[in-house]
């Protein structure tokens, strides 16, 4: 499952992800500043989002930009499920949970 994650995030050709499979998904850029989740889900979604800050200077952009990207696929019925929780390991940056909403998102965006 984890080659085809790999294959997933190739695919979606987003700035600042892997471009080969010769990667671990603890080698992932920081993802706790949501960035890079902001960028797969502009791309997945096919638009710009809003209220995010790409260049984030502090922990509360950084929460914002997390909690603005969880918003956005709920309020579009794409996931359910994810709770407080969830969302507390996205801000730290666990990479667990990270995998957990990827392969969520692989499942929706084939």
């Amino acid at each position: 499952m984890e080659y085809k994650l790999k294959q997933w995030l190739i695919s979606l050709e987003v700035q600042g992800l892997p471009r080969d499979s010769n990667f671990e998904l603890t080698d992932l850029p920081r993802l706790s500043d949501g960035i890079i989740l902001v960028k797969i889900l502009e791309k997945l979604e096919k638009k710009k989002m809003h209220n995010i800050t790409m260049n984030p200077t502090s922990k509360r952009d950084c929460i914002t930009n997390i909690k603005m990207c969880l918003k956005n696929l709920i309020l579009n019925s794409k996931i359910r499920g994810f709770d407080s929780r969830f969302e507390e390991k996205l801000i730290r940056g666990d990479i667990n949970a990270f995998k957990e909403l990827f392969l969520t998102l692989m499942e929706i965006y084939p």
